[in-house]
């Protein structure tokens, strides 16, 4: 076995996509960045995919191939990054079907050393088909512009460059998946794996953990095909919902936060259906009418639970006002997904 300690420990999870986890692998040998290494972890796959994986790791030998017993996703990526190198910097989790844009590594690993205070690095996602054929752009691409609360309970519009913190990543992560994005391993081991416990949402507990550490580096370049599918588990909102809702309650009643931290993320809960109101709306402009209804009676539902955070915040009815006053109804610059 190679003594060679890699800059960065790619880990990709997969079940029955041999052809999709060949495709995102390729990209990744592509790179001009060439110190890495790739953990593939079999996720109890019934098809050739294992054969895939053996193939790949016989042609370089920065690729090992992990078998496990099939689980649900967070599991099989803390398995494989407990199967990385423990001295690698920087640690990346992949999906199966995404692959990195040429340049992409390059890209996140200078705004790293431009950057040694970020726990993570992230470039922006483009939805595509499986061609890479998309109708987006870097200005419409996933959370293109997001809404962010300051400690004083102001509501704001963030700058493209700007750092992500709690005070944004409370109201909705920023992070459409995971391949976008380069996590700083000390910052990782602070913040611990995945918790299994919130179900599909689980990703965004990682960031909301993350942001509690330090700023997120933002590349407003992009940097990663993001296999887009209606159909897939994190699209569905019926799922996302009770994930979503045990996640906002633990930052109410679970967690070690400050009073300005606890406070940021009860306003967060009242202002997140504006974010669900400015996706139906860009979803009926775009002759989407059936998601835009959908959206719109998810805004409804988010209204309704947000009654809870009013009326816990009563005493500080000054906070609506604020947010009133700081966000422009009008504007639906914030991209549809």
């Amino acid at each position: 076995m190679s003594t060679h300690i890699p800059r960065i420990s790619i880990v990709i999870p997969t079940y029955n996509r041999p052809v999709e986890v060949r495709k995102a692998v390729c990209a990744i040998q592509a790179q001009s960045v060439t110190d890495w290494e790739v953990i593939l972890v079999n996720n109890g796959s019934t098809d050739c995919t294992q054969e895939v994986l053996d193939t790949l790791a016989s042609g370089d030998a920065r690729i090992r191939v992990e078998s496990i017993s099939r689980t649900r996703a967070a599991p099989a990526r803390n398995h494989g990054i407990r199967c990385t190198n423990p001295a690698s910097e920087f640690v990346m989790l992949h999906d199966d079907d995404d692959w990195l844009f040429p340049g992409a590594l390059d890209r996140l690993l200078k705004r790293a050393d431009e950057r040694p205070d970020a726990v993570l690095m992230y470039g922006m996602p483009l939805n595509c088909d499986d061609s890479g054929a998309s109708d987006e752009t870097l200005e419409t691409a996933f959370a293109a512009r997001r809404l962010a609360i300051s400690e004083q309970g102001k509501v704001f519009w963030m700058a493209p460059d700007a750092d992500d913190t709690f005070g944004n990543v409370a109201i909705w992560s920023p992070i459409a998946t995971f391949a976008q994005v380069l996590i700083r391993r000390s910052a990782l081991e602070s913040n611990g794996l995945l918790i299994d416990n919130f179900g599909i949402a689980d990703d965004w507990d990682f960031w909301l953990r993350m942001s509690l550490l330090g700023p997120f580096a933002r590349v407003n370049e992009l940097v990663l095909y993001r296999r887009f599918i209606a159909s897939n588990t994190s699209n569905n909102h019926a799922l996302m919902a009770p994930s979503v809702m045990s996640i906002r309650h633990s930052l109410k009643f679970g967690r070690d936060l400050t009073f300005a931290q606890r406070r940021i993320a009860a306003i967060a809960n009242a202002v997140s259906p504006y974010l669900f109101l400015m996706w139906a709306q860009r979803a009926m402009a775009n002759g989407d009418i059936r998601r835009g209804v959908h959206l719109a009676v998810v805004c409804v539902k988010e209204v309704l639970k947000a009654q809870v955070t009013w009326r816990v915040l009563d005493r500080d009815r000054s906070f609506v006002e604020r947010y009133a006053n700081s966000v422009d109804a009008s504007d639906t610059g914030f991209a549809v997904h």
